[in-house]
């Protein structure tokens, strides 16, 4: 499990939840092996262990370090009755390098007025499987941020209590709360159509996630019913990789020989993207337009106009805020199929 700059104060979070979930027990691996295991300096691992020693969670003695031994019912304990929401991330979405940093700063800072711990989570395919049969816990709710339907459903089949973050997969009745990237799709195509423009290129990544499905199928049906046709409606997959995205916004730059649209969606760079046009001496906006959905206002400060669909950082923290308050006051996971509006247009 990797951790961001090799923060103690993130490791000490992680070891805390594994201690939560009975995941680890006395005796503790050594030094050497914890390090192994967790990829992470023996002076990084030391400061968690501290940070975790003043808590009252574990003991540190000349042989090692143990966890503090209690009952499940001890109150006094610092683990006791405490409330708990997951954010399970799969591989490349886990918030190291993207927008989701913001909107999760807001949730944490809410989540931590109304007493409820916040863990973010990468899983691969097994450990997504493994926390989705154990045992349903009463102060515990899962927020599953963006993942396939296949492993929605793995939470829906074990009645495991959980809230998709984004859009849910065929046929999977979990409650959901996602940004509006339908309707900001359809939008943000409309409104280049009604410039002129007869090319228009929708970008944005290269996996499964069904808000990108659904935003792509948007996008091709709102070229294809314009009624000023011929449209030539293009879609750009990507790797999240400065290399890469470099490699395909020059290929995007070099191949464009009238004016076009593009529809750019975070993470994927506007900056990258508009400095390989002007490198080619593609003039913004006069022969190329761009307009960014789901980026952050500081995302996107260029010299060059970009219209943005913005990211509704508080509403959204807020309406997950509002999801798992629901849950640890009544027991139950709330009847909630909710898509907020995004922020915009907006012309910068």
């Amino acid at each position: 499990m990797p951790f961001h700059g090799g923060r103690a104060e993130q490791l000490a979070s992680f070891i805390r939840e594994q201690i939560l979930r009975k995941e680890l027990s006395n005796p503790l691996p050594s030094s050497r092996v914890w390090c192994r295991q967790l990829n992470v300096g023996r002076p990084n691992l030391l400061r968690a262990l501290h940070i975790l020693e003043h808590a009252g969670l574990v003991t540190i003695t000349a042989n090692g370090a143990a966890i503090v031994p209690f009952k499940a019912d001890a109150k006094s304990h610092p683990l006791s009755h405490s409330r708990l929401a997951r954010f399970l991330f799969l591989g490349r979405n886990y918030p190291e390098l993207q927008h989701d940093t913001k909107w999760l700063f807001t949730l944490s800072e809410g989540m931590q007025n109304s007493g409820i711990r916040l863990s973010l989570e990468r899983c691969g395919s097994m450990r997504l499987r493994t926390i989705a049969s154990q045992r349903p816990h009463r102060d515990e709710l899962c927020f599953l941020h963006s993942l396939p339907g296949s492993y929605q459903r793995l939470f829906m089949d074990r009645k495991k209590p959980a809230v998709v973050i984004g859009y849910t997969g065929e046929n999977i009745t979990l409650p959901f709360l996602t940004p509006d990237l339908e309707g900001s799709t359809r939008h943000a195509t409309l409104r280049l159509l009604r410039r002129g423009l007869k090319h228009i290129v929708l970008i944005n990544l290269a996996n499964r996630e069904a808000g990108i499905t659904k935003s792509i199928e948007s996008f091709k049906a709102a070229c294809t019913q314009w009624p000023h046709q011929p449209v030539r409606a293009d879609v750009v997959r990507v790797w999240n990789d400065i290399t890469s995205l470099r490699s395909t916004m020059e290929k995007l730059a070099v191949k464009m020989k009238e004016p076009c649209g593009f529809i750019v969606f975070s993470p994927v760079s506007v900056g990258i993207l508009a400095t390989a046009l002007l490198q080619r001496g593609i003039s913004i906006p006069e022969k190329a337009e761009i307009v960014a959905i789901e980026h952050c206002p500081d995302e996107i400060s260029l010299s060059v106009p970009i219209t943005l669909y913005g990211f509704p950082t508080r509403r959204f923290a807020k309406a997950i805020l509002d999801s798992a308050d629901h849950y640890f006051e009544t027991g139950k996971v709330p009847v909630v199929d909710k898509t907020l509006d995004l922020d915009g247009p907006k012309e910068y």
